[in-house]
């Protein structure tokens, strides 16, 4: 009798494993696809409610507005410390334009052509992007 209770026992555990199992891709079929339609024939409140889902597990949406440098706050100026340290002009520029956008004009020496211009400027770019540096370059000529 008691190899009888065992093996209802076992038949029992089985039967609820596969009820479970069941139950569980039910439930992963629904959340895969709560639409419930082929891509192909999705209108646009599906790609709505997909972009509004996509937006609720997007985390990096408000790292990317705070990357222009215009949009960060100033940073507090003591003047008393600039005084105590010498107080020049350059000093005091430094520390008010310290984390703000700068403009920088660069002449390339000798006597180079548009294309020669043009290589050099794409190097020093592309060494200050290298370096976490907004860079945009404009020659010259385009801004005349």
């Amino acid at each position: 009798m008691t190899r009888y209770n065992h093996l209802q026992f076992l038949f029992k555990l089985f039967l609820l494993f596969n009820i479970l199992i069941v139950a569980s891709s039910k439930d992963s079929k629904q959340k895969v696809n709560k639409i419930g339609k082929n891509v192909a024939d999705y209108n646009d409140v599906d790609v709505e409610k997909l972009l509004d889902q996509w937006n609720e597990n997007d985390e990096d949406d408000e790292d990317e507005d705070t990357d222009d440098p215009r949009l960060k706050p100033r940073p507090k100026i003591n003047m008393e410390e600039i005084f105590k340290a010498g107080g020049s002009q350059e000093e005091i520029l430094k520390a008010s334009k310290k984390g703000q956008p700068l403009m920088i004009f660069a002449n390339v020496a000798g006597n180079p052509s548009r294309k020669e211009t043009e290589t050099v400027s794409a190097l020093w770019q592309t060494s200050l992007r290298n370096n976490q540096i907004q860079v945009q370059r404009i020659t010259q000529l385009e801004w005349l």
